[in-house]
Order: C-alpha cells, then sequence, then structure tokens
C-alpha cells in the first residue's frame, strides 16, 4: 500500500474477518505489519482466545461512525466488496486485491 497510510491513525477492516477470509492468517499477519509500520491501530488480528462476538460488535459502531457524518478522516478502511465502500460515502481504490476506502476530502 506504499505510503497510502501517511497521517492515517486507523486501520479498520469491515467486516473484521474479511482479510483472513480472503488472504488467510498470512494476510492478516501483512495487514497488522502495514499498521505497525505506520504507527496505526488496527481493529483485528488473529489471536488465541479472541472475543469474536465483541469483534464483530464493533464493526456496527464503524459503520454507524460513517453513517452519522463523524469526522472518521484518520481512518483507512478494508472492506469486502468496492459497494460498501461507496454505500458508506467512501472514495474505493483497489490496492494488492484488496478495496481500500477513506473519506472523501
Amino acid at each position: 500500500m506504499g505510503s497510502f497510510g501517511t497521517g492515517k491513525k486507523h486501520l479498520i477492516i469491515i467486516p473484521f474477518s474479511t482479510v483472513n477470509g480472503i488472504f488467510g492468517t498470512e494476510g492478516s499477519y501483512e495487514m497488522g505489519n502495514f499498521a505497525v509500520d505506520h504507527g496505526m491501530t488496527v481493529n483485528f488480528f488473529p489471536l488465541a482466545r479472541t472475543d469474536m462476538e465483541a469483534v464483530a460488535g464493533n464493526d456496527r459502531t464503524y459503520i454507524e461512525a460513517l453513517e452519522s457524518g463523524a469526522d472518521c478522516s484518520d481512518c483507512i478502511y478494508i472492506l469486502d466488496t468496492r459497494e460498501k465502500g461507496q454505500e458508506l460515502g467512501l472514495e474505493v481504490y483497489e490496492i494488492d486485491g484488496c478495496y481500500v476506502g477513506v473519506v472523501k476530502q
């Protein structure tokens, strides 16, 4: 993703299982490394004994923030479909096989 993460604070995967489901654990680790390398938080990383219900519940919170017009300009979203990002009002790009959304400037 190159310098795409510059100035962003959060990497949010919606739904949280998107990266792991498409690219497996290796892809999740790569996404986690991207976040760490850019000083960002990430909403999902495969761990033992993860409370999957709580993590899944967070998806709704992230979507509601976008739908309500909250300032989410410091976030990068990894999405399961281009259409989902467009529905949420994001600019969507396809990068390395992922749909990546950012708040429109």
